[in-house]
């Protein structure tokens, strides 16, 4: 659903066309300003702050986050624990925030990026297969990438040392 929201920016007010991401662990939404400007807007599941992608928490996603907390009339606050993990593998360094349960008999590691976006779901069953899924769907196993076979190693290397 679309919505036009007005922010007051620096004194000025603004209108913003904003129109909301289904997503299954942050509240999310596609914000575009009236001077062109644009960006995702979601909520930190530690903490349930809004995050302006790529820029962090700034005063603008607290006051995006204020007045769309109004217009639902909610103030989604998730509060997941992460477990930060941080590792330099040859020439990448890897830096990624997690929790796991066992959903089914499978053990689920939910994985966060270090901007604290929702990068993916790996799910190992009881074979030890592990599967990729992404906020909607399962991924394929070509479409891993090298981020994602280092952080697998990582959970594998941890359940060695358990």
């Amino acid at each position: 659903m679309e919505h036009i929201l007005y922010l007051k920016i620096e004194n000025d007010i603004h209108s913003a066309r904003v129109t909301e991401i289904p997503h299954p662990h942050h509240q999310v939404y596609h914000v575009i300003f009236e001077d062109g400007y644009e960006n995702i807007f979601f909520t930190n599941v530690e903490t349930g702050n809004w995050i302006e992608e790529d820029l962090g928490e700034t005063k603008l996603a607290v006051s995006f986050g204020t007045k769309v907390n109004q217009l639902d009339g909610t103030s989604f606050r998730p509060f997941k624990t992460l477990a930060w993990c941080r590792a330099s593998i040859a020439h990448m360094i890897i830096n990624f925030g997690f929790c796991t349960y066992t959903e089914d008999g499978h053990t689920v590691f939910e994985v966060y990026t270090d901007n604290h976006k929702f990068l993916c779901n790996l799910v190992k069953n009881k074979k030890g297969v592990w599967t990729m899924y992404g906020s909607r769907r399962p991924v394929m196993e070509h479409q891993y990438t090298n981020q994602v076979q280092v952080i697998i190693s990582i959970f594998e290397g941890m359940a060695d040392h358990k």
